[in-house]
């Protein structure tokens, strides 16, 4: 291990025991708050350092270890593991991972001989009955029939007149294409999923559209012949079938997407008191007040609580991260975050003493259950957390 590394890995150390002690300088804790936000696989591996469980056991190991060994043993494991999110993580995981071994050996001294402990944060049990979100929705049929959705329906699920609607593989509806002739009525069926879901839907065009959670799919079955038109509620992400002849629309609030075949996310929570349409691939225009907007790749056309429009850059790793079973942040106030974890975790957020003006940068897996989130978030020093049944209150660190 070359000496930089050595000496990268002991101060990354050095500052995490002091932050277990409450003893970090204003300087100490900035230095470690940019460490933390380098890379969001850092977040994860402070979580382990600090692990009360794996701390110990690591200690009671590391007393007999020959350290040359454990840092070649270390190189094995992480020469064997692919970051989570990006590739650039694979240094900052080698010097955080050693910054452990570092830290545990250290720790042993600083918590057996002074017979100290880490500082109290929210305890896993409190936490045990908030489960992570999973493959679910409720579907309606144009008679008022509702039927549940799950993991485990297989084949057809339901018969509307000459639509056939059937689950092939998890949590992914798919609608027969049928030929229609001009006497064939239309009927319109609603996907609904609920807080603490996730689901998706192949039409009978052939467009796919992935629901978040908290979120409502209106759409006619089958398409009329001029159009192809839906409307959201929540968050979708729109995969849609080319088709010149008949744009693809979706309506949100006051507001039309109009599409011919392109990819792009839409966000249009109440709670979050913005509506955004961000292009990932094609070409997409935004009707609002009358006026057209075209979107290229990479925009994001942001509508305000006040009916402004502004068309920026977006960041398509963070706001598609949720399809991919992700959550990703760069910079992003902790209102929002906060938003999608109620969503996903079904829990209910409020802040007696104001929503902390901060930004929060990193990732997480949404099969991780609240307990990580919640630790991970008081790791950096800015929030804790008061946790009775599914209330979750926030409060500023002190």
């Amino acid at each position: 291990m070359k000496d930089q590394q050595v000496e990268k890995a002991s101060q990354i150390a050095s500052l995490v025991v002091k932050y277990m002690q409450d003893n970090l300088s204003p300087q100490e804790q900035a230095e470690l708050d940019t460490w933390l936000q380098e890379d969001s696989e850092n977040y994860l591996l402070m979580e382990e350092m600090v692990d009360d469980n794996k701390l110990g056991k690591s200690l009671s190991e590391l007393q007999s270890y020959d350290h040359d060994a454990a840092f070649q043993r270390l190189n094995e494991r992480i020469s064997n593991t692919t970051p989570v999110i990006r590739k650039k993580s694979f240094k900052a995981r080698y010097e955080a991972a050693a910054a452990l071994l570092v830290l545990t050996a250290g720790a042993y001294w600083l918590y057996s001989e002074k017979n100290t402990a880490p500082p109290a944060i929210t305890q896993q049990t409190d936490l045990d009955s908030i489960l992570p979100g999973g493959k679910k929705a409720i579907l309606t049929l144009s008679d008022g029939t509702t039927i549940e959705l799950n993991n485990q329906h297989q084949g057809i699920i339901a018969k509307d007149g000459d639509n056939i609607i059937e689950q092939s593989q998890p949590g992914r509806l798919n609608y027969s294409a049928v030929k229609r002739g001009h006497d064939t009525a239309t009927a319109e069926h609603t996907l609904t999923v609920p807080r603490r879901g996730e689901y998706s839907i192949a039409l009978g065009d052939g467009t796919v559209v992935w629901l978040n959670a908290s979120s409502t799919l209106r759409f006619p079955v089958p398409f009329r012949e001029e159009e192809r038109r839906v409307k959201l509620i929540g968050e979708g992400y729109f995969q849609v079938a080319n088709n010149p002849s008949r744009p693809f629309v979706v309506e949100v609030d006051s507001v039309e997407v109009r599409a011919l075949g392109t990819e792009f996310n839409i966000t249009a929570y109440p709670e979050d008191k913005k509506l955004g349409a961000a292009l990932v691939q094609g070409l997409i225009s935004i009707s609002h007040k009358d006026k057209e907007h075209l979107l290229k790749p990479g925009n994001i056309a942001e509508i305000n609580q006040h009916g402004k429009l502004r068309i920026k850059q977006a960041d398509i790793e963070e706001l598609t991260a949720w399809k991919n079973g992700e959550f990703i942040f760069h910079n992003t106030p902790f209102f929002h975050l906060m938003n999608q974890f109620a969503r996903w975790y079904d829990i209910e957020v409020s802040y007696p003493e104001g929503i902390p003006p901060i930004n929060f940068t990193g990732g997480l897996q949404r099969a991780d259950g609240i307990y990580h989130v919640i630790h991970l978030l008081e790791l950096t020093g800015e929030v804790r957390f008061t946790i009775e049944g599914r209330k979750v209150m926030v409060y500023p660190a002190k």
